[in-house]
């Protein structure tokens, strides 16, 4: 058995690189991942960097999609914004807009009810479209920052992917 030190970062990274078997041959102890010499040799030899670079920029893009899918508050009210809730809106918001005097009732994310007028639709759809493009835009800050080394950590990207 052989070990090498790294970080919980760079050890899940060397682990994913790793084919199914040889991941279950390997532990990570909090400061060095642990295996058999061959297996440990063959994480030596790999580009970490890399490795952590592809494995952030993942992180970066799942987070952003959790985020994004995750909901927002507008005006008191609890929005769903998955995809499908988000499509769902649009196709509200484009009744609101052909129909200035178009109401529905909308159920928040607590699964209540509330009437909402076409002025509210719109503003709502409006709203749910910046968040979604805030997203976007904190997931491109994201990998432009670790493109460019400074972000270097995956609680780096959770700071840096909050969107409210």
């Amino acid at each position: 058995m052989k070990s090498i030190q790294m970080d919980a970062e760079t050890a899940s990274a060397a682990v994913r690189a790793l084919s199914a078997t040889e991941a279950d041959l390997v532990s990570f102890d909090g400061e060095s991942l642990v295996g058999p010499d061959a297996i440990i040799d063959s994480v030596a030899a790999l580009d970490i960097a890399a490795l952590k670079k592809s494995d952030l920029l993942a992180y970066a893009a799942a987070r952003r999609f959790a985020v994004e899918n995750g909901g927002t508050t507008i005006n008191g009210l609890s929005v769903s914004t998955d995809r499908q809730s988000q499509a769902m809106l649009n196709a509200a918001f484009n009744m609101a807009k052909e129909n200035p005097n178009f109401s529905t009732m909308w159920k928040g994310v607590d699964g209540n009810f509330t009437q909402l007028t076409a002025e509210q639709i719109v503003a709502i759809a409006q709203a749910v479209g910046a968040f979604v493009a805030n997203c976007f835009a904190a997931e491109a800050a994201v990998v432009n920052g670790i493109n460019a080394g400074n972000i270097t950590t995956r609680a780096q990207v959770d700071s840096a992917i909050v969107v409210s």
